[in-house]
């Protein structure tokens, strides 16, 4: 009984556009064709497709990728002698420098695989190769590399002109985001939706949710997907430049944002990469700690107690409220942690308001008073950006020794000394002026918590738009600023206003728990107060027996 052959078939193509159009298609049906006129060979399941993989750069070699993995089976076995590897002409398989294409070729041949290009009808075998088919497969080969290198010297050259260009000051042509057209102008209807997508994103809305928002709003961004979000808000071409590979040339483009309103987004993209937003669901997610073990303080839910006048499944049970508890996650998960006490949700929500109230002072001033402030965090941004370019082209350097590579690390290193010198002289401005007015910023935020009405009213309106936020994105918000309550035991401490709460007990008789708040300032005097349902506090005074005299 004779054994089929295996047909691979490899398809592979470089750019997007071709992936739109017909590249694929038409590799898949000329191989289709070619198995029909040659029924000795069966259709293999290790056929495998590069989509937007470059062959002149040997990227469909490595690792993952489909040539790669054809090479595998090859060495593990999965293909042998008598197979045969079919593409739509030798260019698919590699338009490398002609050593790399010879040693593709080669472990396929040896193995005693043939090789069969569709386009010209050749077959390559380990025997043809030895007589005279080697010269057309050499000829080939460096056919296609000569071709992808004139066509990559082409491109270069061109984008060379409109790096060029731009640099003088020039209007270019040039492929554009989404929300611009080509000759760099803003489409405004396209715009308004990117900067509603900036807000969102900014006030705390994941890219999952911004995503699905503006496709039920545009037809145009119908299947739009979350990771294209992402790559609109690293685009520097929101603030007008054109990203140039690392080299930024300003001006090309009409700005959609302010640079200060750029630099906030990418502090957020890496916040949010590097230590992912907690779940929205509580309002004090992300606020919680343990003091002993560091990890997260976990929400619990817990069904109220029945009773005998709210059964189970009554209409009175049903209204009671879902009770929420604290725990340290290390604690409830493995017992790695022995920080076993349980916090009441709503004792944990009046600790996070009373802190929030402090942070959101804090932004308003830090807002109102200085805006030398945002131009600080524009030159550290740029600081940031001249060094990652600096450590890329000292890299480039050391591998090329380019003298033009040179000239631009030495222009790096330039504009790096002016700008740590502007940054040098603003802080030490902030800082004196800081230093100058701390008596008046004080008192001002006294003024704050008392309510009084002479407050400056920049100040004010901060606090206001704040406060009209809605409660998960002024959370989010107050997130950036480090805002944390750390427990130990009975024991909670807000570090960024200096409180310390102790957990003093729960009583059923008046439906609140009793917690007691002192501060290191002397001149504040310790409270008890009593927090009911939702973190509200229903009386205060300075011992428990006054205040449970006020309960009565």
């Amino acid at each position: 009984m004779s054994v089929s052959r295996q047909a691979v078939s490899y398809v592979r193509f470089s750019s997007g556009v071709q992936a739109k159009g017909s590249s694929v298609d038409r590799q898949s049906d000329v191989y289709e064709s070619w198995l029909q006129k040659h029924p000795e060979y069966v259709n293999s399941p290790l056929s495998k497709t590069d989509e937007g993989v470059s062959a002149y750069t040997k990227a469909n070699l490595k690792d993952g990728k489909g040539l790669s993995e054809l090479l595998a089976h090859i060495e593990h076995g999965d293909l042998k002698s008598g197979d045969a590897i079919v593409v739509e002409a030798i260019d698919r398989l590699s338009r490398a420098d002609f050593f790399t294409t010879l040693e593709v070729v080669r472990k396929i041949l040896s193995a005693g695989i043939s090789i069969f290009t569709i386009e010209d009808g050749a077959e390559y075998t380990a025997q043809s190769v030895n007589g005279s088919q080697v010269y057309v497969l050499i000829a080939k080969a460096q056919a296609a590399h000569e071709y992808s290198k004139r066509l990559g010297d082409r491109i270069s050259a061109a984008y060379e002109s409109k790096r060029r260009r731009a640099r003088s000051g020039e209007k270019i042509r040039i492929s554009a985001p989404f929300w611009l057209e080509s000759t760099g102008e803003i489409k405004k209807d396209a715009a308004l939706l990117v900067q509603e997508a900036i807000d969102l994103y900014l006030s705390g809305k994941g890219t999952r949710y911004i995503a699905k928002l503006l496709s039920e709003k545009s037809a145009e961004l119908a299947n739009l997907n979350p990771s294209t979000i992402k790559r609109w808000f690293s685009n520097r071409a929101l603030i007008g430049e054109w990203g140039n590979k690392d080299d930024p040339i300003q001006g090309v483009f009409e700005p959609l944002i302010q640079m200060s309103v750029f630099i906030e987004l990418q502090k957020e993209l890496e916040r949010r990469a590097t230590k992912p937003a907690p779940a929205d669901k509580y309002e004090l997610s992300g606020f919680v700690w343990c003091d002993c073990c560091g990890a997260r303080f976990q929400t619990r839910r817990q069904k109220p107690k029945a009773t005998k006048d709210a059964p189970v499944g009554s209409v009175k049970y049903l209204e009671k409220p879902i009770i929420l508890y604290c725990n340290c996650k290390n604690y409830l998960q493995n017992g790695r942690c022995n920080n076993n006490t349980t916090w009441s949700y709503d004792v944990l929500l009046f600790i996070y308001r009373r802190v929030a109230m402090e942070a959101i002072i804090s932004i308003a001033e830090s807002r109102a008073f200085d805006k030398r402030n945002s131009r600080l965090d524009e030159l550290i941004a740029q600081e940031i950006d001249l060094r990652k370019r600096q450590d890329r082209l000292t890299d480039v350097y050391g591998v090329t020794g380019s003298q033009r590579t040179m000239d631009q690390i030495n222009e790096c290193t330039s504009q790096l000394e002016l700008l740590r010198l502007s940054i040098g002289q603003l802080k030490e401005s902030i800082t004196h002026d800081q230093n100058k007015d701390a008596e008046s910023v004080s008192l001002s935020l006294e003024k704050v918590e008392r309510g009084q009405e002479n407050i400056n009213k920049s100040v004010q309106m901060q606090i206001y738009d704040i406060e009209g936020m809605p409660s998960m994105e002024v959370a989010n918000l107050i997130k950036k600023y480090d805002v944390k309550i750390l427990i130990n035991g009975k024991q909670a401490v807000t570090t960024y206003d200096g409180y310390v709460y102790n957990l003093i007990s729960r009583s059923q008789k008046y439906a609140c728990y009793f917690v007691e708040s002192a501060h290191a300032d002397p001149d504040l005097a310790s409270q008890v107060h009593a927090i009911g349902k939702n973190g509200l506090e229903m009386a205060s005074a300075y011992s428990l027996d006054d205040l449970i005299d006020r309960l009565s």
